[in-house]
């Protein structure tokens, strides 16, 4: 984990905003007028190719001023790495503004300033090129920003990827699996797909597998939004499957069919009606039609040139990995027999430790309750003597006499009493108090063992999502039983523990809720893992949790 600068260039760090595969986007504090501002750092200059697409970057947002376009305020170097200096955006990334129910107002709005954003930039002749929800930015006001141009070139010129392609799998056009080359029809396939998502709750195209998903990609044509949900115009659904046909030739290559079909939507009891993300496509899938080769005999031979690349690319990745299985296979095999040796000698002294622990502990027991007893009867002996003592010391008491009552004479003049004498005048005899010999002590404080706790297992809730994509920062909110703190929480997969996914932050919320901010680097292998709370050493329930591409 990359620790938080207090200072780049003239700006001071307030917080870290996000961390992605090229860099980490900080919140700053602009010092000279005080506004905050989003700083985003490139990881390292050695890749000379990411340092180029940060540089282009900045060149290219320099060129473009738009109000649906974030804007660069500054482009600088600190400590021999190139940092840009964006203006800092409220609101909520579109990767999760589309998880939340919206009116069809709110997406209309939405959708015709990335229009409006993208028009502008191919005006200029500027291809983004990686149009996705987690590039979009929604502001408080409800309008959208459109962000990172670190790939957007030229209309077939600039920069080549390391590999296959540039861009996101899941919002790839497809002929970007037949070559490099990107156009005005490829971003408006991704913003096509870009719609479909924001207004079914799903990218159709979507596995948990890089080539599960450019299989679908390739092949299947996605159920009509209308059909998914009535409340979307049957107008609007049929240009969104426009910007989704698979022929480059045949789709429309700039952001107008989809502007113009969404200014027409404009009677507010349509605009009101309240679209609510569908959290599950599997039923929609059914009703997919898939591709075939047959359907479209002018792209015959491109489909079958992509088909067989696409099995190329499959059978290479194989080869690779079997070539890769066969070099470490021994190695590992090694390393995995010295760590169970050394688990299994590590298990065999902890437990020699813990039993003579027991043991000594067990002594200490008893050698404590023998010095009990003795104190107890030493006490007991000694307060047998005082009481002898103090017997012996108290004097016999005798009743004291009182002088008789005489009866009253009366005399003319009274004799004058001088001094009278009280007979038997008691006098109370004097005690002496011996000491005893030896000195009391005091008495002991007794310490009862610590009481184990023999309440059932605690169980944790998830408030949230529990999926989090590579390279990305997300946080979940869990529900805790009240009463309950829990006292450390771990990061596992199967019985070991999984540091690929960290854990950034732990908040801890009203209502018995904790905020936990976890981390999933950029080379994370993608499938389950467990988040386990422990609570007086015992463990909670596991949360299941799914790394994603």
């Amino acid at each position: 984990m990359t620790e938080q600068p207090k200072q780049i260039g003239r700006f001071p760090i307030i917080g870290t905003l996000g961390v992605g595969g090229m860099g980490v986007v900080y919140l700053g504090k602009d010092p000279d007028i005080g506004r905050k501002v989003a700083i985003k750092v490139l990881h390292t200059t050695g890749d000379k190719e990411a340092l180029e697409r940060f540089k282009n970057e900045a060149r290219t947002m320099g060129e473009i001023s738009h109000p649906n376009i974030v804007i660069l305020l500054e482009y600088g170097i600190d400590d021999n790495k190139p940092f840009l200096v964006m203006e800092y955006l409220d609101g909520l990334s579109l990767e999760k503004w589309i998880n939340q129910p919206h009116t069809l107002e709110e997406h209309k709005k939405v959708l015709l300033n990335l229009c409006s954003a993208i028009s502008f930039a191919h005006r200029k002749e500027i291809l983004h090129r990686d149009l996705k929800p987690g590039n979009v930015q929604v502001l408080p006001t409800g309008d959208a920003k459109l962000l990172d141009f670190g790939i957007a070139t030229g209309e077939n010129t600039g920069l080549t990827a390391t590999g296959f392609f540039i861009g996101t799998p899941k919002y790839l056009a497809p002929e970007i699996l037949q070559d490099t080359t990107h156009t005005k029809s490829s971003d408006s396939y991704s913003l096509g797909l870009l719609a479909y998502t924001m207004l079914s709750g799903n990218n159709p195209f979507a596995t948990d597998t890089f080539e599960a998903t450019m299989t679908r990609l390739l092949t299947k044509i996605p159920v009509s939004l209308n059909k998914i949900n009535p409340n979307i115009p049957i107008e609007l659904s049929n240009v969104v499957d426009k910007y989704l046909d698979k022929n480059s030739e045949q789709r429309p290559n700039s952001p107008k069919d989809l502007q113009m079909a969404l200014e027409l939507i404009v009677k507010p009891i349509v605009l009101k009606k309240t679209i609510v993300p569908n959290a599950d496509s599997k039923d929609l899938r059914s009703q997919e039609r898939t591709v075939l080769i047959g359907e479209s005999p002018k792209s015959n031979t491109k489909w079958l040139a992509l088909f067989a690349l696409f099995i190329v690319m499959v059978a290479a990745g194989l080869f690779y990995k079997n070539y890769l299985d066969n070099q470490t296979a021994m190695e590992l095999s090694k390393q995995k027999i010295a760590k169970e040796a050394a688990r299994k000698k590590a298990e065999v002294l902890r437990l020699k430790k813990e039993a003579a622990t027991k043991a000594e502990k067990e002594k200490q027991a008893v050698q404590e309750l023998a010095r009990i007893e003795k104190l107890k009867k030493a006490a007991q002996e000694q307060k047998e003597k005082l009481a002898e003592i103090s017997a012996k010391q108290e004097p016999q008491k005798r009743p004291v006499q009182k002088p008789k009552k005489k009866p009253i004479q009366v005399v003319k003049k009274p004799k004058k009493e001088v001094n009278p004498v009280v007979e038997d005048e008691y006098k109370p005899p004097v005690i002496v108090y011996q000491r005893p010999k030896k000195k009391v002590n005091n008495k002991p404080v007794f310490q009862l063992p610590q009481l184990t706790h023999n309440e059932k297992k605690v169980t944790l809730k998830t408030r949230s999502d529990t999926q989090i994509s590579r390279g990305t920062t997300k946080s979940i909110t869990i529900e805790l039983p009240i009463g309950i703190t829990i006292d450390n929480f771990k990061i596992m997969r199967g019985l070991s523990g999984f540091n690929q996914v960290e854990i950034r932050k732990i908040k801890n919320l009203q209502d018995n809720l904790v905020k936990i901010t976890l981390y999933a680097q950029s080379n994370a292998s993608m499938g389950d893992f467990s988040l386990i709370g422990f609570y007086q050493n015992k463990k909670t329930n596991p949360l299941l949790m799914e790394v994603t591409l």
